[in-house]
């Protein structure tokens, strides 16, 4: 991938606030193409792995749609309720993804995954972390059907 070919662009910097917020303010009001933003161009060629603040201002530019990409985002377990909360609204935003991306429908986690037929001791620590934190979610995703829904579109 290349500047011209598909590459990620990352605003460096812009996952730190202020900074953050004047760069929305700013860009909405410049009408400029995604080639035209001051970014960091990060080139890659097949197999390397990109690494970076998803809260950083980032996208691409002229990229076929014949190409993969597999996307892996860490959420650093919340230490307090403002950290939680946030990782709420993540979470729920999260949902729309996959459509973002041109599949709408597909899910953010497989429901294999979910279900943990394996029973993974380590995958239930997390699913029952993922519960704990959304039972607070103002959808009112206490529960584990309510969570799926919440990462999981079965409506195929």
């Amino acid at each position: 991938m290349r500047a011209n070919s598909g590459a990620l662009r990352v605003v460096p910097g812009s996952h730190l606030r202020p900074f953050h917020e004047q760069v929305e303010q700013n860009l909405e009001g410049m009408q400029l193409e995604i080639d035209q933003v001051p970014a960091y161009v990060c080139e890659a060629d097949p197999g390397d792995v990109v690494a970076f603040d998803v809260r950083c201002w980032h996208a691409s530019w002229g990229g076929s749609s014949g190409r993969r990409m597999c996307t892996c985002v860490y959420y650093n377990n919340p230490q307090d309720e403002l950290e939680a909360a946030a990782v709420r609204r993540r979470a729920a935003e999260q949902k729309n993804t996959p459509g973002q991306f041109g599949r709408p429908g597909d899910a953010v986690y497989a429901a294999s995954w979910l279900a943990n037929a394996s029973g993974s001791a380590k995958r239930q620590r997390w699913l029952e972390r993922m519960q704990e934190l959304m039972s607070a979610h103002p959808s009112g995703a206490g529960n584990y059907d309510t969570l799926v829904d919440l990462f999981y579109d079965d409506s195929e």
